[in-house]
């Protein structure tokens, strides 16, 4: 299995630090733009300290969008980073041939990382 680095043609990975008030919160942010798609396939995860995490998978097209999947939720205690990284691997090598009725396949991968059942953001 070749490392995500040489699987996407972008990958972006930002530490960001959100301020409220006096409240700083760190967040990673990943976005990766997958090189198997011609059509423009975006993976972004963002990670925040208290272990809350947004995914975002979608598939361009030349009138917007073909598909969009997106999910948040606490991560369970159990989740590591290696359970990230697989995951995002995974979704990689899911989302960019999937189609709008595939979908589904990416809670598979994600839905046991939650300690609830996800909520849907988008379809």
């Amino acid at each position: 299995r070749k490392a995500i680095a040489y699987r996407v043609r972008v990958l972006r990975c930002d530490k960001v630090i959100e301020r409220n008030g006096d409240v700083e919160q760190e967040k990673l942010e990943i976005e990766l733009h997958v090189r198997a798609s011609a059509r423009g396939c975006v993976v972004r995860l963002f990670i925040w300290e208290d272990r809350w995490v947004f995914v975002d998978a979608r598939v361009g097209s030349k009138h917007g969008w073909k598909w969009e999947w997106t999910r948040k939720g606490k991560l369970l205690g159990s989740v590591n980073g290696r359970s990230l990284v697989e995951a995002l691997e995974r979704t990689i090598d899911f989302a960019p041939s999937m189609s709008t009725a595939e979908t589904h396949l990416l809670d598979g991968v994600w839905i046991r990382m939650f300690g609830a059942k996800p909520r849907l953001v988008s379809r």
